[in-house]
């Protein structure tokens, strides 16, 4: 052994060396977050869909926080998913939260967030619109009523951006002197930019 350095060794016609150490790695990852549309009415569905791309040669687990802010800032939607990484290989974790009816409407963020033990290690966002439907409704009433059964025309338009696979159109009809003679509700559905005719006996 070498009394100038002490990880050196005399072997018959020279020096060897002889070295051991521990390789730290910390882990590493790429996130991508996406909902699988960017409009949504009151009662669908969100998927959120999320790949993790894991950045060093080490397998390792991740823990994944996925959450959902509204347009007040406020968290109305959090969920923990584990993702187990292979060196250098992807994982994907998915998501889903039914948009409820007292939501306001408005844009929304979605947050996705690695950690390992703790320790944040990567995050990545994205949004979604919660639009309100818009629908243009025109009466076709006749001038006047006849003793017994009349049929009540009315126009709808969609106007807005999202379609209308469960709408009530809410029909009311008085006298003159203000007697209500009829109500019900009225079930239809119409596509984005659509005129349909909606025929009530």
């Amino acid at each position: 052994k070498s009394t100038d350095n002490p990880k050196s060794y005399f072997v018959e016609g020279g020096l060897a060396r002889a070295e051991k150490g521990i390789r730290i790695v910390e882990p590493s990852a790429n996130i991508t977050a996406q909902t699988d549309k960017v409009l949504y009415a009151k009662g669908e569905t969100v998927v959120i869909n999320t790949v993790i791309q894991n950045s060093i040669m080490f397998d390792w687990q991740a823990d994944i926080k996925i959450t959902i802010k509204d347009p007040h800032n406020t968290n109305i939607f959090e969920d923990t998913k584990t993702a187990n990484l292979s060196p250098k290989g992807t994982d994907n974790v998915t998501a889903s939260f039914t948009l409820p009816s007292s939501l306001a409407f408005g844009t929304y963020i979605v947050k996705v967030e690695a950690s390992f033990k703790n320790e944040h290690i990567s995050s990545a966002s994205t949004s979604f619109e919660l639009l309100q439907s818009q629908i243009s409704v025109t009466s076709n009433l006749p001038f006047a009523f006849t003793n017994g059964s009349n049929i009540l025309s009315f126009t709808l338009n969609n106007t807005g951006k999202i379609s209308v696979s469960s709408g009530n159109l809410y029909v009311s009809i008085k006298d003159p002197e203000g007697v209500l003679v009829h109500s019900g509700s009225h079930s239809f559905s119409i596509a984005v930019g659509e005129n349909k005719t909606l025929d009530i006996p």
